[in-house]
């Protein structure tokens, strides 16, 4: 059966209408179960007082605030159902959780760090000052300084155990720009005989002719190694590496360019060759030589003494050098093919690849096949 909405409040007896749900004078919830309409009767009733008039029937002398304890201690009628408070499903529950975590993890993020609280901190750092400069591929790499520290702070990759970091100035000598791949050409050997690769570099940008970039190189290294025990090994696996012990001022002398005047004379196919000077180095137009090997310069000066030009061909069909019973063909070669009448001193160079270990080469000028010329030598000391 409906409910019927009583025209007067039941407690204070203020005319109600069908839209309300409380009374507007003294908040009594007026939709009303069965039980508690028979409690409170359509119609207000008539004030014991013989003195009111008034349409309505008089309120109740107490104070609001003791009606109002009335309700809420249950001598007035419970709310309705549908004005009490909705519960908080389980998909909410889930919600509210995530909202507490992400505002916590903002906060811990932000807040944190400010008080010093689960923020690293940089570990003291000793610094070797090395200044040592050796040539690879045609650039020019100086060892500035190696700083130890358990961590490096600025370091993505950094350990906590025992960190060690090269500044590197590098300046390119070549015509091209060049990139230096640290984790391949670079690598420290330990006392013991293991070689630890890089963990971090901190460019990798190509380096322009001509310019000098700087750079730090990371390493792995237990807090008690001492750094001048370390060498950097420069060069990758297939290259000719270059050991730098991380000292002070270190003797590079070994890998440096080294220039020596010849001056002997050869002839061939009746033309007269004088070597002037030979130069071994390391790497050649920014390549670094292959492993164990190295770059030996030729450089000479020709002369064709008869009336009549002479067709040499190419030097590198008849140009070798020999260490041993091993016969070395020119990589490179700048000898003309041809010789005009009487010219004089007409320059030309070549370029091998020899072990790092020999001392001492012939330069032979002589074709394979029967061409009726004795052969030229010079014997070269390195």
């Amino acid at each position: 059966m409906a409910q019927a909405l009583p025209p007067y409040c039941p407690r204070c007896g203020t005319e109600t209408n069908p839209r309300q749900r409380f009374c507007a004078n003294c908040g009594l919830p007026i939709i009303l179960s069965n039980s508690e309409q028979q409690r409170f009767p359509s119609q207000p009733q008539q004030p014991s007082s013989p003195g009111f008039q008034g349409q309505y029937p008089a309120q109740s002398s107490a104070p609001r605030s003791t009606q109002n304890e009335d309700l809420l201690m249950g001598s007035a009628p419970p709310l309705s159902s549908s004005s009490q408070r909705r519960r908080v499903g389980p998909i909410g529950v889930v919600l509210l959780v995530m909202a507490v975590l992400l505002i916590l993890g903002v906060a811990g993020y932000f807040v944190l760090p400010l008080l010093g609280i689960g923020k690293a901190t940089q570990a003291a750092i000793t610094t070797s000052d090395l200044q040592t400069t050796v040539n690879y591929a045609g650039m020019d790499i100086t060892l500035v300084n190696a700083q130890q520290a358990a961590n490096f702070i600025d370091d993505p990759q950094t350990h906590s155990d025992g960190m060690l970091r090269l500044h590197v100035q590098a300046t390119n000598k070549n015509k091209k720009a060049a990139v230096l791949i640290y984790p391949t050409i670079a690598h420290l050997l330990l006392p013991g005989g293991n070689e630890l690769a890089p963990v971090y570099a901190s460019d990798y940008t190509a380096v322009a002719p001509g310019e000098t970039r700087s750079n730090t190189v990371d390493f792995v290294v237990p807090a008690a190694t001492k750094v001048n025990q370390l060498t950097l090994l420069l060069g990758s696996a297939a290259e000719a590496r270059l050991n730098i012990p991380l000292q002070p001022h270190a003797d590079m002398g070994k890998y440096a360019a080294k220039t020596s005047d010849v001056n002997k004379k050869t002839s061939y196919l009746s033309l007269d060759y004088l070597v002037t000077q030979v130069t071994t180095q390391m790497s050649l137009d920014g390549q670094q030589a292959p492993k164990g090997m190295r770059y030996l310069s030729v450089n000479l000066k020709i002369g064709n003494p008869l009336m009549q030009p002479v067709i040499a061909g190419s030097p590198f069909d008849y140009l070798r050098v020999k260490s041993g019973d091993t016969s070395i063909a020119p990589v490179q070669a700048t000898i003309p093919l041809n010789f005009a009448s009487q010219v004089k001193d007409q320059a030309g160079s070549a370029v091998f690849l020899i072990p790092q270990d020999v001392t001492t080469v012939t330069l032979v000028l002589g074709s394979k096949n029967t061409d009726g010329f004795d052969p030229g030598t010079v014997n070269i000391a390195l």
